[in-house]
Formats: C-alpha cells, structure tokens, sequence
C-alpha cells in the first residue's frame, strides 16, 4: 500500500510540472507556442516536447560550423540567433533552398526533442513543424 502511494504521488507531482509549463506558455500565448531563444532550448531550460517558435538566421546545409552539433538525418538544416546554433531536423521552410536560401531570416514553429546518441549522451534538436511569417 506503501508504494502504491508513493509511485501515485510521484506520476501526480511529474503531471503537474508538465502541465504547469505547459499552463505558463499558454497564458502567456494565448494564440499558441511561446518565442524562445535558441540559447534558452540549448541549455536545458525548456523541456523537451516542448512546442516553441524561434526566429533566426537560415544556415541551411552548412551547418553551425563548430561540429558540435548533432544530426539525426543527411537533410538536416540549422538554425542560429544570437544566442546558439542548433540544428533541425525535418523539412525546410516553405521558398528556401539549402544553399541559396543560407542567411535569410525565419520565424519557424518547432519541437524540442532530447535524442540520445549512441555513446549515451543526450543532445538537444529541433523538429521542424511549420513557417510562421516568413
């Protein structure tokens, strides 16, 4: 009975933390996901599932040039701002090209996905779901 309670306790608190930040962006946006910063989704702070918009620089194929990056898929593209750099998998935005399109500015709807790499350790990747005003 004992842990029946305490596996109850533990599934209600994580609920309410999920739900919580999911309750906090939607007041404060109501038409949908809030803007982040690619430095804020770099360090952790927003939890992976996590439905966002980010606005940025399109670098296309070329990456964020420090190798540090992780790439789930050939096709991947990134993204950068001036906080980070990260990579998204998924399609490209609507008109851009992943050569010549490199350097113009978006405003995408995207995912937060935690991906766990072969040698264990988790890297952070979006996962593109829409343009939004570009």
């Amino acid at each position: 009975m004992r842990t029946l309670i305490l596996v109850t306790m533990v599934i209600l608190t994580c609920t309410i933390v999920t739900t919580s930040w999911t309750m906090t962006c939607q007041k404060s946006h109501p038409d949908g996901p809030r803007q982040v910063t690619i430095g804020e989704i770099l360090s952790g702070s927003i939890p992976g599932g996590t439905e966002c918009l980010i606005s940025g620089r399109f670098l296309g194929w070329k990456g964020c040039g420090h190798g540090s990056q992780f790439m789930v898929t050939r096709s991947d593209w990134a993204i950068e701002d001036e906080t980070g750099c990260i990579m998204v998998t998924g399609p490209m935005p609507k008109g851009l090209d992943p050569i010549e399109g490199v350097g113009k500015e978006v405003t995408i709807k995207v995912k937060v996905l935690s991906v766990k790499r072969p040698n264990g350790k988790n890297r952070v990747i979006l996962r593109f779901i829409e343009d939004r005003d570009n």
